[in-house]
């Protein structure tokens, strides 16, 4: 489910967790400036939706684990949404 919100919270509670001043995380991604770092944590209906691989990378240079890393993707629209199991489903 796409929610560019969630993810520029998720990814910068995960920064913050880490110590990671927004340039420190931009120069571990390998970009010359903060502004994608802001971009894409602000969030709104103009933050950028980053792809898969970003996500990916994010999610190593945080030392995500996998279910965080799966919660990016979900937030960034990059899993297919997955329907509520029926009660006999959870049984």
């Amino acid at each position: 489910m796409l929610d560019l919100d969630a993810f520029g919270a998720a990814l910068r509670a995960a920064r913050l967790r880490r110590g990671l001043r927004p340039i420190d995380l931009a120069l571990e991604m390998g970009w010359s400036g903060t502004a994608p770092v802001y971009r894409y944590e602000r969030g709104g209906p103009n933050a950028p939706r980053p792809d898969p691989d970003t996500v990916n990378l994010f999610a190593r240079v945080l030392g995500l684990d996998y279910a965080d890393r799966v919660t990016l993707l979900g937030f960034a629209g990059h899993l297919p949404d997955i329907p509520q199991p029926t009660a006999q489903e959870e049984d």
